[in-house]
């Protein structure tokens, strides 16, 4: 098991996420209190260790129960779904080019604060970004063989308090009153660097696309994947 804590804690350094930290320092802004603070990040962790823990316990049995069922590496299937998932990255970039409203989003930041229940379906709902995070599906590869409940649960454990430390950092500082002057930091850096992030997010969104669409133009036109 040493092992792959091991291999876990370098994963979560790979996958820290300063996402979850943003929401919640938009959400103090908008007037959050210390319930709210706290129902958000618990609600980050404790979905993030459970559904990181059932995947890891569960998918050995359900991959076996679905095996026969899953299409075979040169099937056609694969090349529609990599379209597929093209045009919805092609979407998703158009949605962030276009201007932002800028009277919807502070008004949804305090909607959200003002409500317990909404900071932890907001937290819930942040910890799906989570499972589509590379260092997660890791993370449930190294886990997952084991079978082990233990070793799940420690492991992902360590993975959320890892890459979720920004998330968490600020919720220490918060309650012992220092988080003002880190959401001052944290919003200059921001404010510096933003566009760079927007600009290689962006692109690296473009990459994908064109690298899904080339793979299955590959196949279309000689029934192999350039990836098998």
């Amino acid at each position: 098991m040493g092992d792959v804590l091991l291999q876990v804690v370098g994963l979560g350094l790979a996958g820290i996420d300063p996402l979850g930290a943003a929401l919640l320092v938009g959400a103090i802004a908008a007037g959050a209190g210390r319930t709210k603070v706290f129902a958000f990040a618990a609600s980050v962790f404790i979905t993030s260790v459970v559904a990181g823990t059932a995947m890891a316990v569960l998918g050995n049995r359900l991959l076996e129960n679905v095996d026969d069922a899953v299409p075979s590496a040169s099937s056609p299937v694969w090349a529609y779904l990599e379209v597929v998932v093209a045009a919805v990255i092609v979407v998703w970039l158009i949605r962030r080019r276009a201007p932002a409203d800028e009277d919807a989003a502070p008004k949804t930041q305090r909607n959200i604060s003002r409500s317990t229940a909404a900071m932890v379906t907001a937290g819930a709902a942040f910890t799906v970004t989570s499972a589509l995070d590379p260092t997660f599906l890791a993370t449930f590869a190294v886990v997952g063989p084991s079978g082990s409940v233990v070793t799940a649960l420690l492991s992902f454990t360590i993975w959320t308090l890892i890459s979720q430390v920004l998330l968490f950092s600020l919720v220490v500082a918060f309650n012992f009153g220092a988080h003002e002057r880190a959401l001052d930091a944290a919003r200059r850096w921001w404010e510096r660097r933003k566009t760079l992030f927007t600009a290689l997010l962006q692109a690296a969104g473009v990459i994908v696309v064109i690298a899904l669409l080339i793979d299955a133009s590959y196949f279309f036109a000689t029934g192999k994947y350039l990836t098998g």
